[in-house]
């Protein structure tokens, strides 16, 4: 009896994970849609031209930083520091620390994943994650 509840215990964590990956994609999905939409912008008369990133070296060369450096820079300069806590069932749960014990346990399942997704089920006060799209249910953590 308790092979077949841990088996049907697997089962519903598959079904789980399912689901939560097809909302998380539907969801991505809608994003990509919708980034596309931002990016026609086109300019208007009134607006000078923009400067070229090309900056000169020392030695007089001409090095010129890319798009996505520009944007990295940006992002550091401008996004606040976000500090994420979960409580439930009385408890305060720091997203930190489920993070780093995640990626812990997902480098000994498999050392140099590319992916690691976190799932946190309250009612069963455990974190789960999935390394590189395969989960199992023993790939749990106690919160």
């Amino acid at each position: 009896m308790n092979k077949k509840s841990g088996r049907e215990k697997d089962e519903a964590l598959r079904e789980s994970f399912a689901e939560i990956k097809k909302a998380a994609r539907e969801l991505s999905g809608e994003k990509a849609e919708k980034l596309p939409e931002k990016a026609e912008k086109k300019p208007s008369e009134k607006t000078p031209e923009k400067k070229s990133g090309a900056k000169k070296n020392a030695a007089g060369k001409t090095a010129a930083k890319t798009g996505k450096e520009k944007s990295a820079e940006k992002a550091e300069k401008s996004a606040p520091k976000v500090k994420l806590c979960f409580e439930f069932f009385g408890r305060k749960i720091d997203e930190e620390d489920v993070r780093k014990r995640a990626m812990q346990a997902a480098a000994k399942v498999k050392p140099g994943a590319k992916r690691v997704e976190i799932y946190i089920v309250a009612d069963q006060n455990a974190a789960y994650f999935v390394v590189d799209g395969v989960g199992s249910a023993d790939y749990r953590i106690e919160l």
